[in-house]
């Protein structure tokens, strides 16, 4: 039984839904999972199987990230259920462009984003998620280093990163 289903034909779904409409969703879902939730204290570094957007030097992001309090997470093969208390419980996600950010939807106001995005295009799909929802979102362009344009690997330069964590730490 469906007790409400939205049908959506457009490649540009989240540029043509209200705020208001994606906050809602936010705290429908919350509500379904509010007895499982705990403190809102994880910092995520999103991990990405596949070989497109991969953080071609990952090791030295995960180096400079885990001392800050960041744990390494793969949603590959996790459930919908994990994703969502994942999210709900980030005060800090970071992760390369790809569909993993989709949980952002799950994050609540004020939540810290960083997201990785090959120089080759610019897609702002969940920079408008945070927008809508209130989240603290940032963008740090790497170049390709394997693979054709918007789905080559991406190196990350860790001195860019540096003084962009740190810019979202304070709120700037």
């Amino acid at each position: 039984r469906i007790g409400e289903a939205v049908w959506v034909e457009s490649s540009d779904f989240i540029e043509g839904v209200p705020a208001a409409r994606v906050r809602s969703f936010q705290r429908r879902i919350a509500s379904l999972y509010a007895d499982r939730r705990g403190p809102r204290n994880r910092r995520l570094l999103v991990k990405r199987l596949g070989q497109a957007r991969a953080i071609d030097n990952f090791a030295d992001v995960e180096a400079f990230l885990q001392p800050r309090g960041f744990e390494t997470v793969w949603l590959e093969g996790a459930s919908v259920e994990e994703q969502i208390d994942m999210f709900q419980r980030a005060e800090f996600v970071i992760g390369a462009h790809g569909a993993g950010l989709t949980n952002l939807l799950f994050c609540e106001p004020g939540t810290k984003v960083i997201e990785f995005m090959p120089t080759a295009e610019m897609r702002p799909f969940f920079w408008l998620i945070s927008e809508k929802l209130g989240l603290r979102h940032a963008m740090q362009f790497g170049a390709g280093v394997e693979g054709a344009g918007f789905q080559a690997s991406i190196r990350v330069a860790l001195a860019p990163l540096r003084r962009l964590s740190a810019l979202i730490e304070r709120g700037h």
